[in-house]
């Protein structure tokens, strides 16, 4: 849905601002940069804001929902037929949006590269396979992106010869298949997993990239022999191959998702098998750990307003021990986030997270997850900012370590 809402928003400003798009780019270029700046700083300060906005708004400019779909429309640009009207719409504008897609991917990068391009080099076992590949695309398609970027000023161009010019921009391709691979990386788990919306964006991602392969194709073929009078016709068919082809990925996913699910819920009875089966008396779970409030900003302020009766940090209010709290995340489930609480003579020794389902895209229980408990510990209170860009999932750990205190609560 958000790369629909970024779609959405390119071909608004195809509509109304190609000209001053090609006649006066420089403000258009400013405007990318003063987003990308707005982008970093919003995430590495974990800036909270209103839910629509963080819902949908900040994930088309940060999550580099928008830098994509510039880029899809760069790239099919090249693969429409010449002489067609959309192309000759389009392509005057081609090389400034390349220029905008560029440094909104910068920032982009910039922003989670903090988080994750860390962790690539400094602890990768913390990613889980799938992050660590998206990592590596990343890298690739940023050395491929930077002479693609500087390539685009005409300034530049003028300075190289035509050849040189036009062999560079082959490696377009590459960054262009790298960045479905970078996509699909991070979308499939996820649908698998059974995280909302997520099919969706396999099926769409698939839809555009494959089509725009078979149409390049035909295209570059239709050119060579000379025969671009039956390319829109031709072209057609392999759209519609392309949508057959992104049908066959999504039933792919949707069986592996179904396979996910029907293991998950054999670990799930193995587990209560075993429990029923100890002699260890099971604590029953409270009523915090089983109903979770809505998980919105709002919460969170009315919780922090209430903390003082909900979690209490009064002398002598806790009982010293271990305890644990889950939480529903993004999947649904009440026990996407689960932790285990020490508490010490009513301090908060520790927190770890001994159970994680949610969605490790945005949220990493080692990255993310550690910076919010090392502020939980600072704070000796559950009531800390959400990270922004991981709402659910940061207000689920908040929830999760609130259960748990409220299990430690003295009656």
């Amino acid at each position: 849905m958000i790369f629909l809402i970024a779609l959405v928003l390119t071909l608004i400003i195809v509509g109304l601002f190609s000209k001053p798009l090609r006649k006066h780019p420089i403000p258009f270029y400013f405007a990318s940069v003063l987003i990308s700046v707005l982008v970093v700083w919003g995430t590495w300060s974990h800036a909270a804001f209103p839910e629509w906005f963080g819902n949908w708004v900040w994930p088309v400019f940060a999550r580099g929902a928008l830098a994509g779909a510039l880029f899809i429309v760069v790239m099919w640009t090249g693969a429409l037929p010449n002489g067609s009207k959309l192309i000759k719409r389009l392509m005057p504008i081609r090389a400034q949006f390349s220029i905008i897609a560029c440094i909104l991917t910068l920032g982009h990068n910039i922003a989670y590269g903090k988080t994750y391009f860390t962790a690539l080099f400094v602890n990768p076992s913390r990613l889980s396979m799938p992050t660590l590949l998206a990592a590596v695309c990343s890298l690739v398609m940023i050395l491929i992106m930077l002479p693609l970027f500087a390539t685009s000023f005409k300034a530049v161009r003028k300075k190289m010869k035509a050849s040189r010019w036009k062999q560079l921009q082959r490696s377009a391709y590459l960054f262009y298949g790298l960045l479905y691979c970078h996509i699909l990386l991070l979308a499939v788990p996820n649908a698998i997993s059974g995280r909302a919306g997520y099919k969706l964006t396999v099926f769409v991602y698939s839809f555009v990239f494959l089509s725009y392969l078979l149409c390049r194709i035909m295209k570059a073929v239709a050119i060579k022999e000379k025969t671009a009078f039956s390319l829109q016709k031709k072209q057609a068919g392999g759209i519609i191959c392309g949508a057959f082809m992104s049908t066959l990925i999504l039933l792919a996913v949707i069986s592996a998702g179904n396979s996910f699910a029907a293991r998950e819920e054999l670990a799930s009875l193995q587990k209560v098998m075993e429990i029923q089966n100890s002699d260890v008396a099971v604590p029953e779970r409270s009523a915090a750990t089983e109903t979770i409030p809505e998980q919105t900003a709002e919460f969170t302020a009315s919780a922090r307003a209430a903390e003082s009766t909900e979690v209490p940090q009064a002398a002598g209010k806790y009982k010293d021990g271990v305890y644990t709290g889950s939480a529903e995340g993004n999947h649904g489930s009440k026990k996407d986030i689960e932790v285990a609480v020490t508490v010490d003579k009513d301090n908060i020794l520790s927190i770890e997270i001994i159970g994680f389902r949610d969605d490790e895209e945005y949220f990493s229980p080692s990255i993310e997850g550690a910076v919010m408990i090392e502020e939980i510990l600072t704070k000796q209170s559950p009531y800390v900012d959400a990270i922004s860009g991981a709402t659910e999932t940061s207000v689920a750990l908040i929830h999760a370590v609130s259960a748990a205190l409220t299990q430690a609560r003295n009656q």
